[in-house]
């Protein structure tokens, strides 16, 4: 009997080997010192991404590739801690070999600390597999670093209530939580700590897209980014919402669906209403809070950078302050998705209040903004500008409907801003500068806006496109825990 080694397939798969055997011995990268080629693996550990389409989750495990292309790179790679101390785990794909590998990750990093993405929002066959994950993961938590922790049904709180982080620097608890039973979020007044009660002295970074945020809350003092983005909306007291606000290192607030209960600040009446210090903010964002523009009244900010605001409906019973309308003296962006004004009080007090802005994107398919914002400008030449210090403005409209509605107050727009000292740019899409030039349309069009200002042309998809968030921030993340679809995605 004709053994495998020498039938002709044999003998030949035996060459090919060889072969690559006598090329790769000699090749120069497996000569390199352990420390640069460690130097390299580090570089490709740090591109992981996870990548979500719809329900599909990919993610390619470097460390694994690395670790599987010789002996010498396998040895290299598993004494390297760093290499094994980030864990993705997708629920609905895993297996009890799932479980092992993670033991094996965790055994792998030694002591180094940890980047978890614990992704468990879909049923699976076994959910007892979830639990031992969760269990696992809390075995460790001392080394806890980047931790995200998603779910369908209701995390036990109690599992997270007596811990202690000592190295925990970013923390997301996100996506459709359901309420513990018989919990009224609108009756639980403070931000006490109600997880890691032991304490996280490190905890700069917290995220919740959930309805519970009140139920899962960490300690917050330390905290420079707060993300509060939840599904339903959270009912606040002004007294709790206060101590959000007044956090003392809040640097980076976003909150979505996110109401405060006092009758006088919704209906606009903030009279009274003590003034809200918030000394470090540097980027606010907002969306579907309500009342947003009434707060902003009482807030004072003076390092306040960027706003960004998104469906937020300013009604004809927003009243002014009294006295002087305080303007935010650092804004430098302000960013409009669909907010609407529906009277010219309201809109004129807001402007004032951000004077100071130099950049200023409209982007919006209700063409309410459009005139609101736009139209309601000063039209007489020897009326001064609203917005004195604007130098870029960007403006679209996904509604075919408010194309010549933008043209319109443009052109009001533009007239009004016109200044010695420097001109303004108009950011557009690349899909508008073309139809400005198309023939049969107003040929006076594009270049009478050309003899206003400079044009950008953007492309669609970049116009549309929401930056990471905040501003500055160094995307960590976004590529190494999965954190689902952008809020502020068009």
């Amino acid at each position: 009997m004709e053994t495998r080694s020498s039938s002709p397939k044999g003998i030949k798969a035996q060459a090919a080997y060889g072969t690559i055997y006598n090329c790769n011995k000699e090749a120069p990268v497996l000569s390199l010192p352990i420390e640069i080629a460690c130097l390299i693996f580090l570089e490709a550990h740090s591109a992981i991404e996870v990548n979500r389409e719809e329900d599909q989750i990919t993610v390619h495990l470097t460390e694994v590739a690395i670790s599987h292309v010789c002996q010498q790179w396998r040895s290299t790679a598993i004494g390297l801690p760093i290499l094994w101390s980030s864990f993705y785990y997708h629920g609905p794909s895993a297996t009890y070999a799932t479980l092992r590998r993670f033991e094996i990750y965790l055994e792998r990093s030694k002591s180094n600390t940890l980047e978890l993405g614990l992704d468990f929002r879909q049923p699976i066959r076994d959910c007892e597999l979830n639990v031992a994950v969760l269990d696992m993961a809390l075995t460790v938590v001392s080394r806890w670093r980047l931790v995200s922790i998603s779910s369908l049904g209701t995390i036990p709180n109690f599992k997270l209530k007596e811990l202690y982080a000592p190295h925990l620097e970013h923390l997301a608890v996100y996506s459709s939580l359901l309420l513990e039973s018989g919990v009224n979020l609108a009756s639980k007044d403070g931000i006490g700590p109600r997880i890691f009660a032991e304490g996280a002295p490190r905890l700069k970074s917290v995220w919740f897209d959930t309805s519970a945020s009140a139920l899962y809350l960490p300690p917050l003092s330390a905290v420079t980014t707060l993300r509060l983005e939840n599904k339903l909306n959270l009912i606040f007291s002004l007294d709790t919402l206060r101590a959000i606000l007044t956090l003392p290192n809040l640097e980076n607030l976003s909150m979505f669906n996110t109401w405060c209960k006092n009758a006088n600040l919704m209906k606009g009446r903030v009279e009274g209403i003590p003034l809200i210090p918030m000394e470090r903010l540097k980027h606010l964002r907002l969306s579907d809070s309500v009342p947003v523009l009434h707060l902003l009244k009482i807030v004072r900010a003076p390092l306040l950078e960027t706003i960004i605001s998104k469906h937020i409906l300013s009604s004809g019973n927003d009243c002014h302050a009294q006295g002087a309308v305080y303007s935010f003296p650092s804004l430098t962006s302000l960013v409009l998705f669909d907010t609407t004004f529906v009277s010219p009080d309201p809109l004129r007090n807001f402007m004032e209040m951000m004077s100071a802005v130099r950049h200023l994107a409209i982007i919006d398919s209700n063409p309410r903004v459009i005139t609101g914002v736009l139209g309601k400008m000063p039209s007489d030449q020897n009326s001064s500008p609203v917005w004195p210090h604007l130098e870029t403005l960007t403006i679209d409209s996904t509604s075919n409907d408010t194309d010549t509605l933008i043209e319109d107050f443009l052109a009001i727009f533009l007239k009004s801003h016109q200044r010695g000292d420097a001109g303004l740019t108009l950011r557009i899409s690349d899909t508008r500068a073309r139809g400005w030039k198309l023939v049969g349309y107003p040929q006076t069009t594009y270049a009478a806006f050309a003899d206003l200002c400079t044009i950008e042309k953007v492309p669609v998809k970049k116009l549309y496109d929401p930056m990471p968030w905040p501003p500055g921030g160094d995307g960590v993340l976004g590529r190494r825990i999965d954190l689902g679809a952008a809020p502020f995605a068009i």
